[in-house]
């Protein structure tokens, strides 16, 4: 089979064209949105459990390399952190019942907003991990942890010579792991290297159009979610 090619392309040619968008809440998705893709996999149903759950169990499984072991660690202290941060703020915009101090709120001067957060790589697979959870079925989302995992993996393996295409990267720079330092704008351009080495040669049999349609997804998440300035498309 021919192996999938994929194409990410940026505003102008180049990444962080369009304009910084600061905290809004994302593009909006189009009608159908990124999750349209699984769809016909079977694999979209309401989430019963959260992520952290999910994936502390699959971390009880087996695994074949120490390396493969302290990704996942990473990536599921980020998971923790996303799921803690996720319930503080659903706290927060629980419907007040005291009207007496909603009306004292009310006659305060109104405050600027807090700057908002940078995210590293790492916290925003994170982030979709946690929203996958609430999407898919428990089986599938183990294969996400293992696609999360993947890309986290590529990324800092090639992340810096995809930078390196737009600016100087230094030597000590390069040492620095990828997904800590930098953010997701990048990801999309590492695509068809992840899907032809990354994925495809942890799971030779598996089916490229599922992987590539995994891939997809996320950069379409991505997109809507203005992590990056790129869209992806298949030729």
């Amino acid at each position: 089979m021919r192996p999938p090619v994929l194409v990410a392309a940026t505003p102008g040619g180049t990444p962080n064209a369009a304009k910084d968008k600061g905290c809004e809440n994302g593009a909006p998705e189009s009608k159908s949105g990124p999750d349209e893709r699984l769809r016909k996999y079977g694999v979209l149903e309401t989430g019963k459990r959260a992520a952290t759950q999910l994936f502390e169990e699959y971390m009880k499984q087996p695994q074949s390399k120490p390396e493969v072991v302290a990704s996942l660690k990473e990536l599921l202290d980020s998971v923790k952190e996303q799921c803690q941060r996720e319930a503080t703020e659903q706290v927060k915009e629980e419907p007040k019942e005291n009207k007496l101090e909603d009306a004292k709120r009310d006659c305060e001067p109104a405050t600027k907003s807090p700057p908002c957060e940078h995210k590293n790589c790492e916290k925003i697979l994170a982030e979709y991990l946690c929203g996958m959870a609430r999407k898919v079925n428990e089986k599938f989302f183990t294969t996400l942890i293992i696609f999360a995992r993947l890309y986290k993996d590529c990324m800092n393996e090639c992340g810096w010579d995809i930078v390196g295409r737009y600016k100087k990267v230094g030597a000590e720079e390069r040492k620095l792991p990828f997904t800590k330092l930098c953010d997701a704008e990048h990801v999309p351009e590492a695509c068809n290297q992840f899907v032809n080495k990354f994925f495809l040669r942890e799971f030779p049999n598996f089916e490229p159009t599922i992987a590539m349609d995994l891939t997809m997804h996320l950069c379409e998440w991505l997109y809507s979610k203005q992590y990056t300035h790129s869209k992806i498309s298949q030729i």
